[in-house]
């Protein structure tokens, strides 16, 4: 007698997995589409912008993060950094 394991047959995968994980995957995408689009155009400078918004930078320019943060032009809510958001008080 051999000791050779027999796996057992896989399961058949249901339709309702696959329309769930596709579904997923779809929500994701829209959900970190926009984000990767704010960090994309963060790092491009007016004229890339302008010029073409969608596409990825040709040179990042981190000086973007620097300025916006030495204007002084940041906003707090409730004692803590609200980034985009204005608040009025």
């Amino acid at each position: 007698m051999s000791n050779v394991k027999v796996k057992a047959p896989k399961k058949p995968v249901k339709p309702v997995i696959v329309v769930v994980y596709i579904l997923l995957v779809i929500l994701a995408v829209v959900y970190l589409a926009p984000l990767l689009w704010m960090l994309s155009v963060s790092l491009k400078d007016n004229a890339g912008v302008m010029s073409a918004p969608f596409s990825l930078p040709d040179v990042f320019h981190f000086e973007n993060y620097a300025a916006g943060l030495a204007d002084g032009k940041t906003w707090y809510c409730a004692g803590k950094l609200c980034s985009g958001l204005r608040c009025s008080r």
